[in-house]
């Protein structure tokens, strides 16, 4: 007798988790499939050798004047702080889109309290008092 009076409160609660918790998956995960690179370019190695691509700048360039310049440059870069803001704004409306996979919760409420009267003393003229109370 006892354990079913457990179950019937338990059995609710369990769904209910139950029901959040595979609300919230949209799918399953994706796995890029294995590609064999092998033998995709013809009379090539994949082995790549030193390039001018691979040294800083700062090893290719010895003049101390034109480090200084290229640092000034480099730090002063407007296209780069636009391209940097950017990046921020669309990480931030990336996060606010991915805001609207979680669930939604609203709370919503309302109360009326209405009270006749029957007009002693003058206190009310037409006959009854009305307080509404709203929450949203």
């Amino acid at each position: 007798m006892m354990k079913r009076k457990y179950l019937k409160k338990l059995l609710p609660c369990m769904l209910l988790v139950d029901l959040g918790c595979t609300s919230c998956q949209l799918m399953s995960h994706y796995h890029t499939p294995a590609v064999d690179w092998e033998g995709l370019y013809r009379d090539e190695s994949m082995a790549d050798t030193t390039t001018l691509a691979r040294i800083p700048w700062q090893a290719y360039f010895t003049d101390p004047y034109l480090h200084e310049m290229i640092a000034e440059g480099i730090t002063n870069n407007y296209d780069m702080r636009i391209a940097y803001a950017r990046i921020k704004e669309a990480e931030a409306n990336l996060s606010m889109a991915r805001g609207a996979y979680f669930p939604n919760v609203a709370l919503v409420g309302q109360v009326t309290h209405t009270r006749t009267s029957n007009g002693e003393n003058g206190k009310d003229i037409l006959g009854y008092y009305a307080n509404e109370y709203s929450l949203a």
